[in-house]
């Protein structure tokens, strides 16, 4: 069988402890000390050193360095590339803060992998290429999933669309249509903010996107429903159409900025991450890396779910779960864990509740992945704790976990999330 050379990016550079290097270094900085293998579920699940964090900077280190063809191993890479759930976990644990998932995300990209399945991944495509039409394919598809045909249908359906049917609620809405409703002006002549709603919710819970835009009503926010980020294409595409989408999010908020930058508000723990790591997309690319520095410095996380002021309207047990994609939660989770401690005091479970991270974004949907299987590991672990709900920085995180709750007839409920809003005018 004929050897085929792994070739990275020489252009991929990863976060560092102190500055931005390139996958080279970074995989050489690993001292194989092994502190994050057990804040890895993968490694957890499969005890093989090949799917620990260390195991996988060792492989990219002789990637690197040439020393490593496929030679007949093509699957084995495949499996450990895609098994990763891009968590962070393990950069977490990390005394060097070594962005494993980054990696990952890497050597899927060199080895051509594509973990969504097709009709999936042409769909999201379209939220960059034309957003109009996956408007329209989005807003429709969530009409007849109102109806009964999709259930008449499922034998028929993609397994995608099957996973889709299980963990959507059936009373799906439009957030252009709930601002219609209300008569409220999304578009004004100065606003003095601009809000970017997640996909969630724009067409799955138009409430949290409601109240994460009444946050900032005094500001008169702008509401960005058909500009892509660049998340999609940096997760799961090239290079060059992550650069061109967030080149656009930076000339929009550029122009609509002018001489005052302007917050700019997200409802996705996600996106928030990504946002704030655009300088890191444009270090090698000359004139944007400090425009993207200026925008990140802007950029804020707000979301509201129904959350009990009084202690003594808390329900039982809480805990929270921080589940995000590629970068650590961070000051967010601090600050929800804080507001949870105020409400929970003692009832608040500090520790994991589980060994495993939620899938965050469209990890759910991921080929090779055992998501699933983590989901149903955390609600045994969620039974055993007798925890009664769960607080999910990641709305996805919550829609996963509540889908198994509901098949298992749990009265533990997961909830996206406790009300959080960055302090902008400390920036």
């Amino acid at each position: 069988m004929a050897k085929r050379r792994i070739t990275l990016a020489s252009q991929t550079l990863v976060p560092g402890l102190q500055h931005v290097c390139t996958l080279k270094e970074s995989a050489a900085s690993c001292t194989r000390c092994n502190a994050c293998a057990q804040s890895c579920p993968v490694y957890l699940q499969y005890r093989q050193e090949s799917f620990s964090p260390r195991g996988r900077m060792q492989l990219m280190r002789l990637i690197s360095e040439g020393k490593l063809t496929t030679a007949g191993s093509d699957k084995l890479l495949a499996d450990i590339a895609n098994s990763c759930m891009l968590c962070a976990r393990c950069t977490n644990a990390c005394a060097g803060k070594i962005p494993v998932a980054h990696h990952m995300l890497a050597l899927r990209k060199a080895l051509g992998i594509k973990p969504l399945p097709a009709q999936l991944y042409f769909l999201l495509y379209l939220r960059g290429a034309a957003p109009k039409l996956f408007d329209f394919f989005v807003r429709g598809g969530l009409f007849l999933y109102r109806t009964k045909l999709p259930w008449l249908l499922r034998p028929l359906l993609p397994d995608w669309l099957k996973h889709a049917q299980t963990i959507l609620p059936r009373g799906t809405g439009s957030l252009r249509r709930l601002f219609a409703k209300k008569q409220m002006d999304v578009t004004p002549n100065k606003p003095k903010a601009l809000y970017f709603p997640s996909l969630y919710a724009q067409y799955i819970d138009p409430q949290a996107g409601l109240a994460a835009y009444q946050a900032f009503t005094a500001k008169k926010p702008t509401v960005l429903f058909r500009l892509p980020s660049g998340l999609f294409e940096h997760l799961y595409g090239s290079r060059t159409r992550t650069l061109q989408q967030a080149k656009k999010v930076l000339q929009t908020w550029e122009q609509y900025s002018g001489k005052y930058p302007l917050p700019f508000i997200t409802d996705s723990i996600e996106l928030y991450g990504f946002f704030k790591n655009y300088p890191l997309l444009f270090a090698t690319v000359p004139g944007w890396q400090q425009r993207a520095e200026k925008f990140a410095a802007h950029v804020q996380f707000v979301a509201e779910a129904p959350f009990p002021i009084k202690k003594k309207n808390a329900p039982g047990r809480a805990a929270l779960d921080s589940s995000s994609v590629l970068y650590p939660a961070g000051p967010v989770a601090e600050r929800a864990r804080k507001l949870l401690l105020t409400t929970y005091g003692k009832n608040l479970v500090e520790c994991e509740y589980s060994r495993f991270p939620l899938p965050a974004a469209s990890m759910g949907f991921t080929r090779g992945s055992n998501a699933g299987g983590w989901v149903l590991t955390n609600t045994q672990d969620l039974a055993r704790q007798q925890i009664d709900i769960v607080y999910c920085l990641s709305a996805w995180a919550a829609l996963e976990l509540n889908a198994v709750l509901r098949r298992r007839k749990s009265k533990t409920q997961a909830r996206f999330v406790v009300y959080i809003r960055t302090d902008y005018e400390r920036t």
